[in-house]
């Protein structure tokens, strides 16, 4: 198959991203594919005459590592592009699949999902629609409730909101469709809760603010409406 491992993006997590799509490219083409990575933002960089013949042409794969600080994605955004290269729909048209190697926004939350269906692309993953439900957490536990799911104890924080509510201490803060850990805060204290509220409102105009319950943490993959085996997150300092 001729399958497109789609990464980066303007996310803070473009760099994990890149990681995960260096993987998944190598085992892709292990497996005998013709697999080749591209950046949602700045697309496929190498010539080409024809966006099919990006298929046979052979470029090394380099070792990626996670850079010590965040992307400055201020300065990309400045660049004066859109954020979706110039030539990625046109490539991605031309796979057989796309591999969703996205991490983040515009990724996991059901933007590009929806791009590629309007032009037919296929994809990895779950839908536009379920995306976006679940990458903004406020809806994900109004559905959760609805449907007799327990979650943490939890509220929506608005940045123009006159006062802060708040869940008691201790409480988890994050974005309220932020991905990973990324402006995420455990708050112990009430004194440390404005600060972690300014945290998160550097990624977004809303905050989520939990309930903190300390316990073991697992994924669980499903596809097809199977469950894979849970795996375990362990990290070794902080919190995931």
């Amino acid at each position: 198959m001729n399958i497109i491992v789609l990464y980066g993006g303007l996310s803070p997590e473009r760099d994990v991203s890149r990681i995960s799509g260096t993987m998944a490219c190598a085992a892709l083409r292990r497996l005998g594919h013709n697999a080749v990575m591209m950046d949602m933002f700045y697309g496929y960089t190498y010539p080409y005459d024809r966006p099919e013949d990006v298929f046979t042409s052979a470029h090394e794969q380099t070792e990626q590592t996670i850079g010590e600080s965040a992307p400055d994605l201020r300065t990309m955004a400045q660049q004066g592009r859109s954020r979706i290269g110039a030539n990625v729909v046109e490539i991605c048209r031309c796979a057989d699949m796309v591999f969703m190697a996205l991490h983040g926004a515009d990724g996991e939350d059901g933007k590009i999902q929806a791009l590629f269906d309007l032009e037919g692309i296929r994809y990895t993953g779950s839908g536009s629609l379920p995306s976006a439900m679940a990458m903004n957490k406020g809806v994900a536990k109004q559905i959760f409730a609805q449907n007799g799911i327990l979650t943490p104890k939890g509220i929506v924080v608005r940045r123009s909101d006159r006062r802060y509510g708040n869940v008691g201490f201790p409480c988890v803060v994050k974005p309220r469709s932020g991905g990973s850990s990324v402006g995420t805060s455990i708050v112990f204290d009430e004194k440390d809760y404005p600060g972690a509220l300014s945290l998160a409102f550097e990624s977004e105009e809303h905050a989520i603010v939990e309930q903190y319950i300390k316990g073991r943490e697992t994924d669980v993959g499903v596809i097809d409406g199977v469950a894979l085996p849970p795996i375990e997150i362990c990290p070794k300092t902080g919190f995931y």
